[in-house]
């Protein structure tokens, strides 16, 4: 009887071996398809494409400015099931987390780095000075170092650099001496070594203080200072690909450790401020901005479904957390349909940090009242009060950083696979933050 119970273990191994390995290859064969085989590019100008997905099923035919754009309703079908698999594939990692909060790691006598990147979480964190309001102290040789009191966590192509500008405008406010004043992409990047897709220095931390130099200067010079700086990196809330080189998460196949940790260790009573905007509109606006793709609405609809196709690939052998964490994805996506899925990164830093650090809204909020929201970021970041007229002269103030010439559009097949997409992750995150305004849509799919 034990020697059958063996078997027949052995035999579920080796059917459920073949049935994932099936499923891979059948992924890997419409990816090549529909970049190799199936997909005709016709130049009709400079600036517009026909695209044909074409295998032999009836076209679905769709007139956008005159371009006439067919879609195949077979890859429609296929890449449909797909997102169901995705969505399937997605499970809670409450234990992964809530591990990495609770463990308690073996930290080496001397400072030690991973492939040249520092371990933070055994390096001492910095014992603030009680009579700043910004997060400052003095290093062991006697130099004034500061940390941000505020951070923009995310998420990209949501306004952040527009709500960063009129934070910052307010007169207690100090900037940074990052990117446009604003960002260091520390935390989620150059920490790691890397940017986008490319390879960059790595930067350790005394190199991240260096950002704040400036500002702890002009914190140093007020006593009993009021001032405050602060850090707007957006890919902070979504990029943790740099996971593996911490050493708390070694031979782990997904991470325990993860920027939150990271960031609570060092700053643990940081603001956080996150900003996000309709997960499809966001993107739209994302793939148009770093045109790694070809401009054009059906160059947009197929890096989309070769972004699906390859997410799915890898939920066949990872959770949709790992996948979403996995460098070698990031890379490999045109257009970054991975950083939509805002249910699963909250809940990571919700699991780091109280609900009460953090102050939540969405970009269409922001875009239509924004002198309510900077009362009330400023209330959260206990700003002193400005006037009412104070306050609708920032809000007034020219955007910054709008993406120009970005298309307003898509394919309606485009729509309805994103819809199907990303609806169960909306659905969770309204249902988390108990707030309707962060469902955008409420014709988004099921699946």
């Amino acid at each position: 009887m034990a020697m059958r119970s063996v078997c027949q273990g052995d035999v579920r191994k080796r059917i459920i071996f073949i049935l994932t390995t099936t499923t891979i290859l059948i992924d890997i064969f419409l990816l090549n398809s529909l970049i190799l085989s199936n997909v005709k590019f016709q130049f009709v100008t400079k600036t517009s494409m026909t695209l044909r997905i074409n295998d032999g099923a009836d076209d679905k035919k769709n007139a956008v400015d005159g371009e006439t754009t067919t879609v195949d309703n077979t890859t429609l079908s296929h890449v449909s099931q797909m997102i169901t698999d995705i969505a399937e594939s997605y499970r809670e990692a409450d234990d992964i987390v809530n591990a990495g909060n609770k463990r308690n790691f073996y930290c080496p006598p001397f400072p030690r780095k991973k492939h040249g990147v520092e371990d933070l979480m055994c390096m001492h964190a910095p014992k603030f000075l009680p009579e700043y309001k910004n997060p400052c102290w003095f290093s062991l040789i006697g130099k004034f170092r500061c940390l941000p009191y505020f951070q923009i966590i995310g998420i990209d192509k949501s306004g952040t650099t527009d709500l960063f500008d009129k934070i910052a405008k307010h007169p207690d406010v100090l900037r940074n001496e990052g990117i446009l004043q604003k960002e260091t992409m520390w935390w989620s990047w150059l920490r790691y070594g890397h940017k986008l897709k490319e390879s960059r220095d790595i930067q350790n931390f005394k190199t991240y203080l260096q950002y704040f130099t400036k500002a702890a200067y002009a914190i140093r010079s007020e006593t009993g200072s009021r001032l405050i700086t602060g850090d707007a990196t957006p890919m902070d809330f979504w990029d943790m690909s740099g996971w593996k080189v911490i050493p708390q998460n070694s031979r782990l196949k997904e991470p325990v450790i993860i920027t939150p940790h990271l960031i609570k260790h060092m700053n643990p009573h940081v603001k956080l401020v996150l900003i996000l905007r309709d997960p499809i509109e966001r993107l739209l606006s994302d793939y148009f901005f770093l045109q790694q793709g070809v401009m054009t609405v059906e160059g947009f609809h197929l890096e989309v479904v070769k972004s699906i196709v390859k997410l799915h690939l890898c939920t066949r052998q990872n959770t949709l957390r790992g996948c979403l964490y996995d460098r070698n994805l990031h890379v490999g996506l045109n257009a970054r349909i991975h950083l939509g899925f805002y249910s699963v990164f909250l809940k990571d830093w919700f699991k780091v940090f109280p609900r009460e650090q953090f102050f939540i809204v969405t970009t269409e909020m922001y875009s239509q009242y924004p002198d309510l929201v900077l009362k009330q970021v400023y209330s959260f970041l206990g700003l002193r009060k400005l006037t009412g007229e104070e306050i609708d002269l920032i809000a007034t103030a020219k955007r910054q950083y709008v993406t120009k010439n970005k298309a307003n559009k898509m394919l309606n097949e485009t729509r309805a696979i994103l819809e199907q997409l990303y609806a169960p992750f909306t659905q969770e995150l309204g249902a988390i933050l108990e707030d309707k305004s962060f469902l955008w849509k409420e014709k988004m799919i099921t699946t």
